[in-house]
């Protein structure tokens, strides 16, 4: 799917996650082949390339797999939320607990239950439905302005490009690691790596000055997002609200 500039949908996001990944993992793959293979596996490599009857071939089928790659780590095992935000970072379940859903029901906090958030850590999936029910990409009558889905999607592209950045700079650390007992095996020099490795620190200090703006970015979004479900769907998210006590046994209205 090509990646529109404004995406409407987060299988758009996704769309765009996976052509940066790819561009990314060539570019990796490229800089690899050029500084960190040694000269007689630079060689076989071009040994091998050059028995492919077309060098365009040969470079397609690679583009080819850079491209399969992208799309396995973004759509299938959706590495930036699914993986790598789940088990390391955990931006998005602090996130939805302590910013999103106590700004949600904001309104009516004097009505929850005290064991409202409480409740909310141990089903997260389940509380934060009082807002994706709002914002979600399917059509339905109770859904807000577009444009404030569009800014969000933008915001929360550019932040997961940040750790996509992150990953990819993990991984290849990895590789200069790996690179490095190769090296010292063939008694090579190892300033390249050593040059690499400093390099990849300063890439990683710059990549953390944008992941505190892009949440920053996200943050504004969804504020917009929140403040477009008060506006025009208090009635409806108070409706929401107390079905959602009545399912997990909490008092609502009662304190």
């Amino acid at each position: 799917m090509f990646p529109y500039i404004h995406p409407k949908q987060y299988l758009v996001v996704k769309a765009k996650l996976q052509w940066y990944t790819t561009l990314v993992l060539g570019l990796i793959g490229l800089l690899f082949y050029l500084f960190l293979l040694p000269d007689w596996h630079r060689r076989t490599v071009d040994k091998i390339l050059g028995q492919v009857p077309s060098s365009s071939i040969g470079y397609g089928f690679i583009m080819v797999l850079f491209g399969f790659l992208g799309w396995l780590l973004i759509f299938g095992f959706e590495i930036h939320d699914k993986v790598y935000d789940r088990y390391f970072t955990k931006w998005r379940f602090y996130y939805d607990l302590d910013f999103v859903l106590p700004t949600l029901v904001r309104p009516f906090t004097h009505k929850l239950d005290r064991r409202f958030f409480e409740c909310a850590k141990n089903n997260r999936y389940v509380f934060m439905k009082l807002f994706y029910d709002f914002v979600e990409d399917y059509e339905h009558k109770r859904k807000i302005k577009e444009n404030r889905i569009v800014r969000f999607y933008e915001a929360i592209t550019k932040y997961w490009i940040t750790q996509i950045n992150e990953i990819l700079l993990f991984f290849l650390l990895l590789l200069t690691f790996a690179c490095y007992f190769v090296y010292s095996s063939l008694a090579l020099s190892l300033n390249t790596i050593v040059n690499i490795n400093f390099i990849i620190a300063i890439l990683f200090l710059i990549n953390r000055y944008f992941v505190r703006r892009s949440k920053e970015t996200v943050r504004l979004a969804t504020t917009d997002e929140i403040e477009d479900i008060h506006n025009n769907f208090s009635n409806e998210l108070e409706e929401e609200l107390k079905k959602l006590h009545e399912r997990f046994e909490l008092r609502y209205g009662q304190n």
